[in-house]
């Protein structure tokens, strides 16, 4: 089975004068399980909607294997789709 990573890097994300995330960055392969740890309220779940797509993000860089995605930038939604298991 070909194993794939996937790369986001410089997240930033406020909301108003909130800075929720300033260049958080996240690494996870095919077949590996990856936590993402924090106390309540510290922007875990902020940061894996920005990655996935749906919360729009002010600066973010998403890699796939290296290869930049297309559309990337953690701007809302995008034309590739990734899965999750919440």
């Amino acid at each position: 089975m070909k194993t794939h990573t996937l790369l986001a890097d410089s997240i930033t994300l406020s909301f108003g004068r909130k800075n929720i995330l300033n260049g958080a960055w996240l690494r996870s392969g095919t077949g590996r399980v990856t936590g993402l740890l924090g106390r309540n309220g510290s922007g875990k779940s902020s940061m894996f909607r920005a990655v996935m797509g749906p919360l729009k993000a002010q600066n973010c860089f998403v890699r796939i294997d290296d290869e930049a995605i297309p559309g990337s930038g953690c701007c809302g939604r995008r034309s590739w789709m990734l899965g999750h298991v919440a």
